[in-house]
């Protein structure tokens, strides 16, 4: 978070349905949020793919190789799923799942505070680099 920035305040916790995305505003500017297992992220609400609205989309656990022939679900954060096509967002890192080489989704850093969801960094397009 920059200096002298007051973290802003997007919603009570309890208000956030576990499993489930909602489009919260923060400053005029929209934000997608999920809850996952207690835990909060906020993310761009659009897919970087061709635009889809990501609370139309999925949160899921993450799969992970277990071995050959075997997939287990991962523990870490989630992943969101685009609805119109499919593509599917790590929640820890922003990658595409499927093409890391494929536009990722920009993370917003958001914390539970008071049991009031903060979301603490700077909205708006991703800065070259980013």
């Amino acid at each position: 978070m920059p200096p002298n920035r007051e973290p802003i305040d997007l919603c009570a916790f309890d208000e956030l349905v576990e499993g489930e995305i909602v489009e919260l505003r923060a400053g005029g500017v929209p934000v997608a949020v999920g809850r996952w297992e207690g835990r909060v992220y906020a993310f761009n609400p659009t897919c970087p793919h061709k635009g889809a609205p990501l609370v139309c989309g999925k949160l899921m656990a993450r799969l992970g190789s277990g071995g050959p022939g075997q997939m287990d679900v991962r523990s870490e954060a989630p992943i969101v799923s685009c609805p119109w096509h499919g593509w599917e967002f790590a929640l820890d890192n922003g990658e595409n799942v499927a093409d890391r080489s494929e536009k990722g989704l920009r993370l917003q850093r958001c914390d539970v505070v008071g049991g009031r969801v903060k979301l603490g960094i700077k909205l708006g397009p991703a800065a070259a680099g980013e």
